[in-house]
C-alpha cells in the first residue's frame, strides 16, 4: 500500500461487528501509542508511542514521503536523525545503539503480553537515549582504551534508565496498571496468586517510595522483571554486565 512520494499507512484497525461485517481503518498520519482503541490519533492513557524511534527512522528510509505528506512528529525524528553524531562517540557507542536486543530468556513467555511489550520498548527508547546524551558514562563508555572501567559505568546508565521507565510507564498509573503487569506474570510464570489483590483501590495512583503491604509485593516482582530486561539490554549492547 505504498505510494510514492505519499508513504503508506503508520497503523489500522480492524472492526469485527457481530452480524460478521467488519471494516479496516487506516491511520496515515498520527503517531502510533501503546494502548490505542479508540482513536489512532489519540495517545492513550498509558503507553509509550510504538515502535521507537530507530524503527520510524528505518520507515521512513523504506518508504520515503515528499515534505508535504510528512507529519510533524516524523519530520522532526528524520531532522534530528539527520544530526552530525559527536566526535565523542566512539565506535562502542555506535554499535550499543543499533545493537538488536532481546528479552532475558526466563522471561520471554512476557514479550508479547499486555503492558510488558511496552515496559520492554521503553528500555530500548530511553537506553538509546542515555547512550546520544551527554552524561559523564558516555565518554567512558566511548573509549575503547577504558574498557576495563565499563563495567562500572554501565551502572550508571543502568540507574538512569531504571529511573526514566519507571516514571513513564508506573509513576502516577492508577494502580490498576501493576496489578494487570503482575497478573500476566503470575499467570505465564505460574506464581501463586496474592488473595489480597482483591483489597487493593485500582484508582488510585503509584507513588515513589515503598508500597506497603501486597502493593509492595506486587511492584518487587515487577520491578525484577524490569531489572532483568534492563541488564539484558546492557548486555546485548555492551557485551558485559553492569557492575
Amino acid at each position: 500500500m505504498y505510494e510514492d512520494g505519499r508513504g503508506t499507512w503508520f497503523s489500522s484497525r480492524l472492526t469485527l461487528r457481530a452480524d460478521g461485517s467488519f471494516e479496516f481503518d487506516f491511520n496515515y498520519d498520527c503517531r502510533p501509542y501503546a494502548g490505542q482503541i479508540q482513536d489512532m490519533c489519540e495517545p492513550s492513557r498509558w503507553g509509550p508511542p510504538q515502535p521507537i524511534d530507530d524503527s520510524w527512522l528505518a520507515d521512513a528510509r523504506r518508504y520515503p514521503r515528499s515534505p508535504e505528506f510528512m507529519p510533524g512528529w516524523l519530520s522532526e525524528l528524520v531532522a534530528g536523525a539527520s544530526v552530525p553524531r559527536p566526535a565523542s562517540w566512539g565506535r562502542a557507542i555506535r554499535e550499543a545503539i543499533d545493537a538488536p536486543v532481546s528479552w532475558p530468556s526466563e522471561y520471554e513467555v512476557l514479550a508479547p503480553k499486555w503492558g510488558w511489550r511496552d515496559i520492554f520498548a521503553s528500555v530500548s527508547e530511553h537506553m538509546v537515549r542515555r547512550l546520544r546524551s551527554d552524561a559523564d558514562y558516555v565518554a567512558v563508555l566511548s573509549d575503547e582504551g577504558k574498557r576495563d572501567q565499563w563495567s562500572g559505568q554501565l551502572e550508571g546508565l543502568f540507574a538512569d534508565v531504571f529511573a526514566d521507565v519507571f516514571d513513564e510507564m508506573l509513576l502516577g498509573r492508577p494502580m490498576d496498571v501493576l496489578i494487570r503487569l503482575w497478573q500476566f506474570y503470575a499467570a505465564n510464570l505460574r506464581v501463586p496468586n496474592r488473595p489480597a489483590i482483591d483489597d487493593l483501590d485500582p484508582s488510585a495512583p503509584i507513588g515513589r517510595g515503598e508500597l506497603p503491604g501486597v502493593a509492595g509485593s506486587l511492584m518487587d516482582d515487577v520491578q525484577d522483571v524490569l531489572t532483568s530486561i534492563i541488564e539484558k539490554q546492557i548486555v546485548d549492547r555492551f557485551g558485559i554486565a553492569a557492575d
